[in-house]
């Protein structure tokens, strides 16, 4: 209630050293909540108006939490007087790995060559996965090791659509076929020219789930499952 009403009443002033003094007042208060959405609430209001935001961006960056990663990125993408460098600096000291990736895909500016060696050095896999598919530059060499090590299908299926030597992509459909993922097994027989269907087909019919079958039957055509059709 006193944030609404302050924030009201500041910008109904006029008086520019009046509007000042209002300013540091909710400034000083939102610091001391120590609250990161009433940071950014304040610093947008204040860089919509033009108005400096740097003691915001300071205090924001000090909120070291799974809440202020989320600002922290908001800040950067929304406000013109974000200091991008800064902001890409605490990030990674507040060591959010998943967050970092995402900064480095969303925010012009960011410095995506040094994000990427970070994550190269975090060995996470779910970065490494976000950084290689929404980067729209990455180094895909150093990244994949990752991913394949991980042997998560999600992420293994994006490696797929970038990988252009073949006995690395049957690497690849070695790794999702071994993990039991019949969706991502779908997908690959489906929509990458490279897959053995035939294996994928078998696989499928041999684990005998006939609600399987019937997905990969409706996405493929596949004479045993055509044949197996009239049983389902």
């Amino acid at each position: 209630m006193f944030f609404t009403a302050s924030l009201q009443s500041l910008f109904s002033t006029t008086n520019k050293k009046e509007f000042a003094a209002k300013v540091k007042q909710l400034e000083d208060f939102v610091i001391r909540q120590n609250n990161p959405s009433l940071i950014y609430r304040l610093a947008y209001e204040l860089d919509s108006n033009d108005y400096k935001i740097t003691r915001l961006e300071n205090a924001i960056v000090k909120t070291i939490d799974h809440r202020s990663s989320y600002y922290i990125l908001r800040f950067a993408r929304e406000l013109k007087g974000a200091n991008i460098k800064k902001l890409q600096n605490a990030l990674i000291n507040n060591g959010n790995i998943v967050q970092v990736a995402r900064f480095g895909c969303i925010i012009p500016g960011a410095d995506k060559d040094f994000i990427e060696h970070f994550i190269v050095q975090s060995n996470n896999a779910k970065a490494a996965y976000y950084f290689l598919r929404y980067a729209g530059r990455s180094n895909t060499n150093r990244l994949k090791p990752i991913i394949l090590k991980s042997k998560r299908p999600r992420y293994l299926y994006a490696l797929a659509f970038l990988t252009h030597d073949k006995e690395e992509f049957n690497q690849i459909q070695d790794l999702i076929i071994n993990s039991n993922s019949f969706m991502y097994m779908r997908l690959l027989a489906k929509h990458m020219k490279n897959a053995d269907v035939d294996r994928i087909v078998n696989r499928i019919i041999a684990s005998g789930n006939v609600v399987e079958m019937k997905r990969l039957h409706n996405m493929i055509k596949s004479d045993r499952l055509e044949k197996l059709s009239a049983l389902f």
